[in-house]
């Protein structure tokens, strides 16, 4: 592991890593996440700095995940989000 980040909610996806992405007046190397808390987050791919409170250099909260009960599905739980 090279690096940790701090997330709201599980990852269950792929992360999807993304070259040259035009951020404030510079392309950059993006790795997007989602998670099953309905968060969205982009991280600076080749930012390792070891604090996994890194901050995001976006995020984006899509709305209230779906409520899953406990003997729906076990292996997601409480929310089903993205």
């Amino acid at each position: 592991m090279l690096f940790a980040r701090r997330l709201i909610g599980q990852i269950w996806g792929q992360p999807l890593y993304v070259r040259g992405v035009p951020v404030g007046g510079r392309l950059i190397n993006v790795v997007y996440v989602a998670t099953s808390e309905n968060w969205v987050y982009g991280f600076d791919a080749d930012n390792r700095a070891p604090d996994e409170a890194t901050p995001p250099i976006m995020s984006l909260f899509l709305g209230a995940p779906a409520a899953i009960g406990a003997d729906n599905f076990h292996t997601i739980f409480p929310s089903n989000g993205i």
